[in-house]
């Protein structure tokens, strides 16, 4: 018998532009056509490769979708048919110690054609809704490099305080910028 997920990874139901696919062996080489010829120096440069990108897919598929204490997954998200993005969650855990349950970190990259017309922002907050509502998350993270002015100012607006200073070293500063969003904040309290 096949190992079973640590988490019930499910397609997320459309928002209003948007449609959201789980990422699959059967559609990974998506995330390849999006951002093998982008330029901007923030996507990831393993989604630009096809051998990386294999690796990174098989560690989503194979390890994070079956940890119970670094879970994870990826969905794209769709505009008309044509895949404008992806969302990706990581850092799921079942443990109880220190409410580790109730914690997760997301990520997100858009391709070229679909930036600055808000589709990343519309992707992003049903992420939320879905990780506040259906799993009951206490705290959202989120970290970017910092000179990604345009993912900051995202995460700003979505109401993600920054959060530098909890992930001081020294006082060299980070290549990142840390972001949290609490349930209290979100729901606007």
């Amino acid at each position: 018998m096949g190992r079973e997920p640590a988490f019930d990874f499910q397609d997320l139901p459309p928002s209003d532009r948007l449609a959201y696919r789980l990422l699959t062996w059967d559609n990974y080489l998506l995330m390849h056509e999006m951002f093998e010829r982008d330029t901007n120096p923030f996507v990831d440069e393993r989604f630009k490769s096809p051998g990386e990108l294999r690796r990174y897919v098989q560690y989503q598929l194979d390890y994070a979708w079956y940890s119970a204490h670094r879970g994870g997954c990826d969905w794209f998200f769709f505009r008309e048919g044509r895949p404008a993005g992806v969302l990706h969650l990581y850092d799921l855990s079942r443990s109880q110690t220190d409410d580790r349950h109730r914690r997760c970190t997301i990520g997100f990259a858009t391709a070229g054609p679909y930036r600055q017309q808000g589709f990343t922002r519309e992707a992003v907050e049903h992420l939320l809704g879905y990780l506040f509502g259906t799993l009951g998350m206490e705290k959202v993270l989120s970290y970017t490099r910092r000179e990604n002015f345009a993912a900051a100012r995202l995460l700003e607006r979505l109401r993600f305080e920054n959060s530098d200073a909890l992930y001081a070293v020294g006082e060299q500063e980070s290549k990142y910028r840390y972001y949290v969003l609490s349930r209290e904040r979100y729901a606007g309290g």
